[in-house]
């Protein structure tokens, strides 16, 4: 089934009897209007008043219940408070961390991200997720746009960064840099390696449970910290613009728990939906598993899952990667309850053999940032006999991930809607010339409000400016329309960005790392579409005059240049120098070129496909 007629199915309840039962001054979250940072917004009447007691909240409740796993480490939701407890007494005490200081987080899932993203809060203090993955140049300029006072990163991060990090940690003002090491999975040579270089200290030796600051660390000083409120600074993530260096997207405290409810509340009005009147009390009364297949450096790992699942009380199993098999074998022994990311892991799963054949506990598969093949949604809800729910939504870094999703039935019914509006959150869908609303239908430009949306671009009001209105509308330059019930579809992007597998490329930055090979004089980025991960980046290239240049050889470069995610499938080099497209103006045409490349990379792959065929016949 490709259309959405295909499949029919009519709600018990209404969208706006939901919204009652969900939201009215009866409901498990009531909503009420809020002056938020100058800005007027829906905000959820029971939020906390900060991250801090968010957590310490979750702890009560959950104290002695699994929270976080990784292999064999295992910490309860009281375990992972004592040590975030031990590290904010000895950020504050020895690296003088206070309320509104930041502190940069830097490494793979690893437990001890969310130990110092919590300790972090305990303090008052704003984390800085930096992606891990990024090349040392892209890293140094995010620590150094957004001055941490510590620096906490793995080995791998530790090793790349060698040559630079000194001088990083002196235009920062850093006072300290430690090093989370895990001989396990670095290698005893990888962490001797990382423990040398100048001015890192070994985590362990400093917040581990007996260390030479253990009087400190168990003295609770972050609690002298004052608390924060609703407006204050709560995270810092990173987003690719069309510079092609990442920005910093500054969001408040609110905007960090408020994002934290979408699971929880889409969950409750597909039940709803359906018919049935859930408790909320019973709905979550055994305690759920997620498995975390992506990283904690996105606004989607870490609010979305992190945080959305410490509000629920859920066991919290990572993955330091992404491996089919291992996640399999996970979903067994973890009684993994819901899992999700982009829609490639999706995929992964429901294509795997193993995984269709293996008794599991999961109930939900989620996923978003990436476009994702219309016909998920209904593969994964003939799981199990359809006892497994499917969803996925849409946001951005701007919006503290995801502001509307879509779940249950009307995921399957609408497999092409990225789903509801968050119920705090605002829509509207502008014409990009009048910036009159679209009727339903219509194609426009997505406008964001609520209070999810970001305080601005960390240290870059030009850029700010640009997309948030003084009274807080976000323009997403993403385009999309509504329907007569007020589901969003997405139609398009306006920025210049090939998303693969979650990972944001912009072309203006795929375009400089080619540029820096003296060989080239002019080259064009562009996406390709693919089934399991989105897009592809394709790299359109023109050589100088009298240099001939491979496409391998290109590439050798570009892995250098790029993080892996970024490196193209495929570079495209012109024949006899012939230069690119250009429209009168002398800019690039990017859309006859998405064709050539769509074309080309569907021959490349038949021709491997017959290749490989051949092959396997030959050894017949």
């Amino acid at each position: 089934m490709s259309k959405e007629e295909d499949y029919k199915w009519e709600p018990k309840r209404s969208l706006q009897e939901c919204k009652q039962i969900l939201h009215g001054l009866q409901g498990p979250l009531p909503v009420h209007s809020a002056v938020v940072g100058g800005r007027t917004v829906k905000v959820f009447k029971n939020t906390p008043p900060n991250l801090r007691t968010f957590f310490l909240g979750a702890v009560q409740k959950q104290g002695n219940l699994e929270y976080l796993v990784l292999d064999d480490e295992r910490y309860t939701y009281r375990q992972a408070l004592e040590a975030a407890s031990r590290a904010a007494s000895i950020f504050r005490d020895v690296y003088g961390v206070h309320k509104g200081d930041r502190v940069a987080i830097v490494m793979r899932n690893y437990l001890e991200w969310a130990i110092t993203y919590w300790a972090i809060h305990l303090l008052g203090a704003v984390p800085v997720g930096v992606n891990a993955f990024s090349p040392a140049s892209v890293i140094a300029h995010c620590l150094t746009l957004t001055t941490p006072k510590v620096i906490v990163l793995d080995a791998e991060r530790a090793i790349r960064l060698s040559s630079t990090l000194p001088r990083v940690k002196s235009d920062c003002g850093a006072t300290g840099v430690l090093v989370v090491v895990k001989p396990v999975y670095d290698g005893e040579k990888t962490v001797r390696a990382a423990l040398k270089i100048n001015g890192v200290e070994d985590w362990t030796k400093v917040l581990g449970p007996e260390t030479k600051h253990t009087k400190i660390a168990k003295s609770e000083s972050w609690k002298k910290e004052a608390a924060c409120t609703w407006e204050d600074d709560g995270s810092i993530f990173f987003t690719s613009g069309t510079t092609g260096l990442p920005k910093g997207v500054l969001a408040n405290q609110l905007a960090n728990m408020t994002s934290s409810y979408q699971s929880f509340l889409t969950v409750l009005r597909s039940i709803l939906r359906r018919g049935e009147r859930p408790d909320p009390t019973k709905t979550y009364a055994n305690q759920k598993a997620a498995l975390l297949t992506i990283p904690l450096f996105h606004v989607t790992g870490c609010t979305a899952v992190l945080l959305g699942s410490t509000f629920i009380g859920a066991k919290i199993v990572m993955m330091r990667r992404w491996d089919v098999d291992r996640a399999i074998e996970l979903l067994v022994k973890e009684k993994i309850t819901n899992t999700g990311g982009v829609p490639s892991i999706a995929l992964d799963l429901l294509e795997s053999p193993k995984f269709l054949k293996t008794p599991n506990y999961l109930d939900l598969i989620s996923y978003g940032g990436a476009p994702a093949p219309p016909q998920l949604a209904r593969k994964i809800g003939k799981l199990k006999g359809g006892t497994v729910a499917n969803g996925q939504g849409y946001g951005l870094t701007e919006t503290c991930a995801s502001c509307i999703n879509i779940s249950g039935e009307d995921s399957t019914a609408r497999p092409y809607s990225t789903g509801l509006p968050f119920p705090t959150t605002d829509l509207l869908i502008l014409n990009p010339k009048t910036r009159k609303e679209c009727a339903p239908g219509e194609t426009g430009e997505i406008w964001i409000h609520g209070p999810q949306v970001m305080v601005g671009y960390y240290k870059n009001p030009a850029a700010t400016a640009k997309v948030l209105s003084p009274d807080g509308w976000f323009n997403t330059e993403d385009l999309g329309s509504v329907d007569q019930e007020g589901f969003l579809y997405i139609k398009g992007r306006v920025k210049d960005l090939i998303i693969r597998g979650g990972e944001n490329i912009d072309a203006a930055s795929l375009e400089n790392a080619f540029f820096e090979d003296g060989r080239v004089l002019s080259c064009a980025a562009v996406g390709v579409p693919d089934q399991r991960l989105g897009e592809l980046p394709v790299v359109f290239v023109v050589a100088k005059q009298g240099i001939e240049v491979t496409e391998e050889e290109l590439l050798v470069g570009a892995r250098e240049r790029l993080p892996a995610f970024a490196v193209p499938v495929m570079v495209l080099v012109t024949k006899d120098h012939a230069p690119l497209p250009v429209n009168p103006g002398g800019k690039i045409m990017k859309d006859p070129l998405r064709a050539q490349a769509k074309t080309s990379w569907e021959k490349r792959k038949r021709n491997a496909k017959a290749t490989k065929a051949s092959s396997s016949k030959s050894k017949l």
